[in-house]
C-alpha cells in the first residue's frame, strides 16, 4: 500500500538574527508576522488539494491533514514565522528521544547543531551562519522527539526526522524536517496512534534512506510494520492478519541486491513463531517463512552461510523430544532445519572452520557433552573435537557420526 504524504501547512520556521542592534526591527516584523501568520493559519484556502490544519482539528481530521487524505499529493509551503529565542544557555532538551545532534542539515559542508527547543520546537544553529536560527513549530506539537539526522531523499544535507505526540491524540506525525528548503513533510495515519521508529537504512537501492517504523492502533493493535519513501514523499505499508506482534533488528542485505530487506520475527497470538518474514521494500515484496517446529524460534543471527551473495537468517528453536537450528536463505527462497533428537543445541560459534567460502555453525550439544559443525553450503553436519575455528579440529576417525538435515 502506498501513501502520498503532504507538506504541513501551519507548520511554522522561524529564522531568528541575534544581532542586538536589530532586535527593536525585529520584534516588529514579529507581531507583523505572527499576526499574518495566525491569519494564514485558519483562514488559507486549500488550492493545492490538501488543507490547513488548525489547532482546533479533532484528532481523526488532525491526523488526516497532516498525513495523507485520498492518496492525495498535495504541497502547501510552510507558513514563516519570526520570534525573539532566548539565548543558547537557555535551552531545554528533548523529553525523549536524543537530546542534540550535530548534522549538515543545508547542504554547506559544516555541521549544524540540532536540538528540541521548549518540548515542542525543533532549533538549528547554522554553524556557518552565526547569527542565524531556524526554529520549526506546530501548533498541534505537544512533545517533540528527536529521533535521527539522516540523508532521507538524496539530496544535499541531512534531514531531521522527528516523532510529534500529544497526550490525548497521540502520534500527531512522524515529520522529516528539510532545513535546506525550509520545509515539513509529515506522514501520519489516523490508526498510527503509537509510533516506534526502528531504524533509518537504505531498503530499495536508491539515493537516500528509508525511515522503518512500527505503528498501532488506539486499540494497542499492530497497524504495520511501515516504510517510509522520503525521497518520493511516500510511505508502503506491510502486514499480515496472522501477526500478533513483531520484533524487528535485523535489516540485512538477504538477496545480494542492492538495498537492505527488513527482517521481521512475527508471533502469533498464543506467542509462537508465525514467521520469519522479510520485506523486499524495493520490489514491495512481503516473503514468509516458517516450519512447524520453528514454534519458539528465535533469531540468532545472520551470517553468510552458503558463500553466495546475501546473507542468511540463523534461528534456534526447542521442540518436544529435541532442538535444533533453522536457517532461511532468502536468496533461493529455502529454508532448512537441522534437528537434534533429545538434545538441546547452543551456538558457540559461527565462522570460516574449512577455510571455503560460507561460514560455518558450531553447536554444542548439552546433554551428549559434544560438538557438532554445521556446514549449510553443503547440507552437512559433522561432529568435531571444539568449536576452534579453521584450522578444523575434527573428531577421531569412527568418533563421530554424519548426520544430514531437512531440506526445503
Amino acid at each position: 500500500m502506498r501513501r502520498s504524504p503532504r507538506r504541513c501547512d501551519g507548520c511554522n520556521f522561524v529564522n531568528d538574527v541575534s544581532d542586538a542592534s536589530d532586535v527593536l526591527r525585529w520584534l516588529v516584523v514579529a507581531l507583523a508576522l505572527s499576526f499574518f501568520a495566525a491569519i494564514l493559519a485558519c483562514s488559507r484556502e486549500d488550492t493545492a488539494g490538501s488543507s490547513s490544519v488548525p489547532a482546533s482539528l479533532d484528532v481523526n481530521a488532525a491526523a488526516t491533514d497532516l498525513g495523507q487524505r485520498n492518496d492525495q499529493n498535495g504541497t502547501n509551503q510552510t507558513a514563516l514565522l519570526a520570534e525573539s529565542e532566548s539565548s543558547a544557555s537557555n535551552r531545554r532538551g528533548s523529553a525523549t528521544g536524543i537530546a542534540f545532534v550535530y548534522a549538515d542539515t543545508d547542504g554547506d559542508a559544516t555541521p549544524d547543531f540540532v536540538e528540541v527547543c521548549d518540548q515542542n520546537k525543533l532549533c538549528i544553529e547554522h554553524s556557518s551562519r552565526s547569527s542565524l536560527k531556524t526554529t520549526y513549530s506546530h501548533p498541534l506539537w505537544e512533545t517533540l522527539s528527536l529521533v535521527a539526522a539522516e540523508d532521507t531523499d538524496g539530496e544535499p544535507g541531512a534531514e531531521i526526522i522527528v516523532l510529534a505526540t500529544s497526550t490525548d491524540r497521540g502520534v500527531i506525525c512522524v515529520c522529516v524536517i528539510r532545513d535546506r528548503t525550509n520545509s515539513i513533510e509529515t506522514y501520519a495515519d489516523s490508526r498510527w496512534h503509537r509510533v516506534r521508529i526502528d531504524a533509518v537504512v537504505d531498503t530499495n537501492g536508491a539515493p537516500g534512506k528509508e525511515i522503518i517504523l512500527v505503528a498501532h492502533d488506539t486499540d494497542g493493535a499492530l497497524t504495520c510494520v511501515c516504510v517510509i519513501d522520503d525521497r518520493v514523499r511516500a510511505s508502503r505499508s506491510y502486514i499480515d492478519s496472522l501477526w500478533q506482534s513483531v520484533l524487528l533488528g535485523w535489516n540485512e542485505d538477504t538477496d545480494g541486491i542492492s538495498g537492505k530487506e527488513i527482517v521481521i520475527e512475527a508471533r502469533d497470538i498464543h506467542g509462537d513463531l508465525q514467521c520469519v518474514c522479510i520485506i523486499h521494500d524495493r520490489s514491495n515484496r512481503l516473503i514468509s517463512y516458517s516450519d512447524s517446529l520453528w514454534k519458539s524460534a528465535t533469531i540468532y543471527l545472520a551470517a553468510d552461510t552458503d558463500g553466495l551473495p546475501g546473507v542468511e537468517i540463523v534461528l534456534t528453536y526447542a521442540a518436544d523430544g529435541g532442538g535444533g537450528v533453522g536457517i532461511v536463505r532468502d536468496r533461493t527462497e529455502e529454508t532448512r532445519t537441522y534437528t537434534f533428537l533429545g538434545d538441546s543445541p547452543a551456538i558457540q560459534q559461527i565462522g570460516d572452520f574449512d577455510r571455503a567460502q560460507g561460514q560455518e555453525v558450531c553447536v554444542l550439544l548439552r546433554h551428549r557433552r559434544e560438538y557438532v559443525l554445521i556446514t549449510d553450503r553443503v547440507n552437512q553436519q559433522e561432529a568435531v573435537k571444539d568449536c576452534a575455528p579453521s584450522p578444523l579440529h575434527t573428531a577421531e576417525p569412527g568418533g563421530g557420526d554424519t548426520f544430514r538435515s531437512s531440506f526445503m
